[in-house]
């Protein structure tokens, strides 16, 4: 049985094979997921049921299924909870039933905000990530800068080395810092 971290609003894969090889070898009949949330009564219902989808390639074999679990708040799914994942599938007139695994969910803010940073290497690009955007404000408010009558220069934070450099212009009274490049 695994157990696996996901986001909420993700999307979530179990996988599991169904098939009575002593019998037919069939994919088997009325395939079925329930995902219970962890520590409920033993009374409550399932959070979320469904169908299995049955894979049909070629190279799986018999009764080869995935459980797909949209794991979003409108399924009735909330962070910081653990769930349990069942299935069923009819297979030569035997129903049996098997626990495929759990996950438990974080919300997004902590996927994001728990995320640990790391030091810039360079001014990102315009079309470079949020993270690394954050990187470089970080640094540009907390790292070392020199500057002389023509360059600026941003230090690493060992300062053993620069992370970029800009422009530095005067002209008529009017001073220019260029775009900063690694």
């Amino acid at each position: 049985m695994s157990h696996q971290y996901a986001t909420l609003e993700d999307t979530v894969y179990f996988f599991f094979v169904s098939n009575d090889t002593s019998g037919s070898g069939a994919d088997g009949t009325t395939p079925l997921f329930d995902i219970r949330l962890g520590g409920a009564t033993a009374s409550d219902a399932a959070i979320l049921s469904g169908t299995p989808d049955l894979l049909t390639n070629a190279g799986y074999g018999p009764g080869a299924y995935e459980v797909a679990i949209a794991a979003t708040a409108s399924n009735g799914f909330a962070a910081d909870n653990t769930y349990g994942v069942f299935v069923t599938a009819t297979v030569d007139s035997q129903t049996p039933g098997a626990a495929l695994g759990s996950f438990t969910l974080t919300s997004i803010a902590d996927a994001v905000w728990d995320e640990a940073m790391i030091q810039t290497t360079g001014a990102p690009t315009v079309t470079g990530t949020f993270r690394s955007a954050i990187e470089w404000v970080f640094a540009l408010s907390r790292n070392k800068m020199t500057q002389n009558s023509t360059t600026s220069t941003l230090r690493n934070d060992a300062d053993d080395g620069d992370l970029a450099t800009s422009t530095i212009s005067d002209s008529s009274g009017t001073a220019t810092r260029g775009e900063w490049s690694t």
